[in-house]
């Protein structure tokens, strides 16, 4: 049971993380980001990404204040914000996976937690797969 408390206090954190992000990212960035990236192959935007994945957590643990002075360049501070809300938001989806699997355990059954993560990997993979998250949600940041 305290796994599944753990699971609510992160997802309420994930919550407000992603509120955050997306007040960060107004249109203005959007629209910038869309400009300097367009006619970019979606390979490109994944390097660009993958440039920068060893600084997701840190930014995700930098306050917002702190993002202006931290990573001055706005294309990066978007690019960083993209990568941790598509993080944030996948990290969203897993745990609300096994919140709803954990709601229809067996609590007789000692492999329970076992069986709950993974079920929920697997949901989570088809989800992923078939909603294409990110940058769906947001419309793609390749056009204006």
């Amino acid at each position: 049971m305290y796994a599944v408390h753990e699971i609510n206090h992160l997802l309420k954190a994930l919550n407000r993380f992603n509120a955050q992000v997306m007040v960060a990212l107004d249109n203005e960035a959007l629209t910038e980001f869309a400009r300097a990236f367009r006619d970019t192959p979606t390979a490109k935007w994944l390097a660009l990404r993958d440039e920068f994945s060893h600084e997701i957590p840190v930014f995700i643990a930098t306050p917002q204040e702190e993002w202006w002075a931290r990573w001055p360049d706005r294309l990066t501070r978007t690019a960083l914000a993209l990568a941790a809300w598509q993080l944030s938001s996948d990290l969203e989806i897993l745990l609300s996976e096994i919140q709803d699997s954990d709601r229809l355990r067996n609590p007789l059954d000692p492999a329970w937690m076992r069986d709950l993560a993974s079920k929920a990997v697997d949901e989570f993979a088809l989800i992923r797969r078939f909603s294409c998250l990110w940058p769906a949600q947001l419309g793609s940041p390749f056009v204006d």
